[in-house]
């Protein structure tokens, strides 16, 4: 007899003892309790993001002057017509000839040039990482569970406790 009433005391505590543990558990707020967390790795996303920018260069631009110089056009009209005349020997249509395209030439401008910066928008396309959430393992009377999360919970996370009667 005094066995069975041993037994039956040991066994009664055994079914009471996880109720006082979870009892210990809850906080305020109804079904709600805490687990100690195992471990937190963040889980990341890859992506392409465009970036734009501004890419510049100095570029060689020539210039001509459209005004005619009147002693631009003299001078080409005299070296043309000294080398019309060399090419020709004398002869007078080369030397008319060397002198009317000395003119031309002379008359056509002055010609310069100038470094010009020049800039256009181009998009670049960088990867970026970012963490998109955190995938956590986490221990509750004895048993590990595993969730994703989308904050890093730290040392222990609340978990919703259900309770459902056997049947």
């Amino acid at each position: 007899m005094k066995a069975r009433k041993t037994i039956a005391i040991i066994l009664g505590l055994s079914l009471v003892a996880p109720v006082a543990m979870a009892e210990h558990h809850y906080r305020h707020g109804g079904n709600r309790a805490f687990a100690k967390v195992i471990e937190v790795t963040p889980v990341y996303e890859t992506a392409r993001v465009p970036k734009r920018q501004q890419r510049c260069w100095d570029e060689v631009v020539e210039y001509r002057s459209h005004r005619n110089d009147p002693g631009a056009v003299l001078a080409g009209a005299v070296i043309g017509s000294v080398i019309g005349h060399e090419l020709g020997n004398g002869r007078g249509g080369a030397t008319a000839a060397g002198a009317i395209m000395g003119a031309a030439i002379g008359g056509s401008g002055r010609r310069h040039q100038v470094a010009e910066r020049r800039c256009k928008r181009v998009t670049r396309y960088i990867t970026k990482r970012r963490v998109i959430g955190y995938d956590v393992a986490y221990r509750y009377f004895g048993r590990m569970y595993h969730t994703r999360m989308d904050y890093d919970p730290g040392r222990r996370i609340r978990v919703d406790v259900q309770v459902t009667p056997m049947r």
